[in-house]
């Protein structure tokens, strides 16, 4: 599990904007999201994450996956190579 690089508070989930079927770690306390674009991990919000896609920004836009990769790794710096990459 990964730790949220934006308040250190709860667990990034994995999950799918149900639209454009865009691969997304979330953190559920804060709404922040990481993702890989252009080979580099970049870090948004939910509200301007959907607003680029014309999507509102609704957690009934996304579809969660319960099945999330284990790993030893703790915090972002640690597991920053393991969030799946997203095409843009």
């Amino acid at each position: 599990m990964i730790i949220c690089p934006g308040c250190y508070v709860d667990y990034m989930k994995l999950a799918i904007v149900n639209q454009t079927q865009d691969i997304i770690r979330i953190c559920p306390e804060c709404n922040c999201i990481i993702y890989k674009k252009e080979g580099r991990i970049k870090t948004t919000n939910l509200a301007t994450f959907m607003e680029k896609r014309g999507l509102p920004d609704l957690w009934s836009e996304l579809t969660l996956l319960e099945t999330e990769e284990t790993a030893e790794e703790e915090t972002y710096e640690e597991a920053k190579d393991l969030f799946p990459a997203i095409e843009e």
